[in-house]
């Protein structure tokens, strides 16, 4: 008897103790006892109406059954365990799940729902779910659905979030991706402005205003925004959530994860009336990632790529000044490139290999001409110009003490 099968008998045993302490008259199970048949064998004869050896049976039987079919180790121990426990209580209870029963709670969750009753229509919604046959997919989605909105209305947003998750997950395809995108979009900007006008603590609580998440308000709006991108990639949100995810990081200073939602729109949604925008906050996050000639070169390169798309494609959409502007961060690009190749070159100064520091002088001066940094290559290099190319080599003698041979 291999381990998910033995973990499975468990979770059944437990479904049916609870179970069965609660509606029988008399049970006694000894602590010792391992084999379902033996807890069987002491189940009173006369037990609740609701919970008869039958039943008892039936679960049991397709318990086995079903550990027979799933045995080729296809998904998870915990899915299966999780599945086979929930079966066993259904069959132990009587609560097996019935079309008419769905449809009809579905109906009296609609009509609360029209009623403005969120609360209780949510109950009706998530019964019906709990109702519903394997081939009730169709309402199944709605009711999930319905029961996301119920919860929307009612304010009570962190809910909300969770089951439009929950759509999402059973239904990767699903006909509401539409409205939940705009959903999840206005949830998400509706807990940015809170935080914003409050600033609550991330690390503090909150047990008292359902409408906001319990934890990090401002962190949890950005998850939201990608959650609206992700419900549909094209839809009339996306790109508005891309954009406001990479604002929301903007703001609070972290340039490269804003650059990364920048990125993505200019590269995924070209024709988005964001586009502009997003290249100009782009350009001023690699700027903040450039920490100087010591580090990597790549947010420069990248900033001087985004400066010149900007003035070649998008000129005419930028007023005087912002051209203005794009143009002299353009005139530092010369400087900072070439303040690279100088820090190298006194690199190999302070080293005393003047040949190889000698070298980059000179890069520095026919590559970046004009610049401060041309003129200064060219005084040190007139400094160092008559040096040998490389330090004295203290030990040298030592190779005719002890040669090679």
């Amino acid at each position: 008897m291999n381990t998910r099968y033995q973990l499975c008998r468990l979770c059944a045993i437990a479904a049916l103790s609870v179970t069965l302490f609660a509606g029988c008259t008399s049970l006694q199970v000894s602590s010792t006892v391992k084999d379902w048949d033996a807890i069987a064998a002491n189940i009173n004869a006369n037990p609740s109406p609701k919970i008869d050896q039958k039943t008892l049976d039936k679960s049991y039987n397709t318990l086995v059954k079903d550990q027979k079919i799933d045995g080729d180790g296809a998904g998870s121990d915990a899915e299966y365990i999780g599945d086979a426990f929930v079966d066993s209580y259904r069959h132990i209870v009587n609560d097996l799940p019935s079309a008419s029963v769905a449809q009809s709670l579905f109906k009296e969750g609609l009509d609360l729902f029209t009623q403005k009753k969120y609360t209780a229509a949510a109950k009706k919604f998530d019964s019906c779910q709990w109702k519903c046959t394997a081939k009730d997919t169709v309402l199944k989605e709605d009711a999930m659905f319905l029961e996301a909105e119920c919860y929307f209305f009612d304010n009570q947003y962190a809910k909300a979030v969770r089951q439009y998750g929950k759509v999402s997950k059973n239904y990767e395809n699903s006909r509401y991706s539409d409205r939940m995108a705009a959903r999840l979009f206005a949830i998400g900007r509706y807990w940015e402005n809170l935080y914003e006008k409050n600033h609550y603590n991330m690390f503090v609580p909150n047990f008292w205003d359902k409408r906001r998440p319990m934890f990090d308000t401002n962190g949890n709006a950005r998850k939201v925004f990608g959650s609206a991108q992700l419900q549909n990639a094209n839809g009339t949100f996306s790109d508005a959530a891309v954009m406001a995810c990479g604002n929301n990081y903007f703001r609070e200073g972290m340039y490269t994860e804003a650059s990364e939602q920048y990125d993505h729109l200019c590269e995924n949604y070209p024709n988005s009336k964001y586009i502009v925008r997003a290249y100009l906050l782009n350009l001023q996050c690699k700027l903040q990632m450039y920490i100087g000639s010591h580090y990597d070169s790549k947010p420069l390169e990248d900033a001087e790529k985004i400066a010149n798309h900007l003035i070649n494609f998008y000129g005419p959409e930028l007023d005087a000044q912002m051209r203005a502007e794009i143009k002299e961060i353009q005139s530092h690009f010369a400087e900072q490139k070439a303040q690279r190749d100088l820090a190298i070159a006194e690199y190999y100064k302070n080293k005393k290999y003047y040949g190889a520091a000698r070298q980059y002088y000179g890069y520095v001066q026919k590559d970046y001409p004009g610049t401060e940094s041309a003129m200064k290559a060219k005084e040190e290099y007139q400094k160092i110009a008559n040096l040998p190319s490389e330090p004295a080599k203290k030990f040298e003698w030592l190779k005719y003490v002890f040669p090679e041979d």
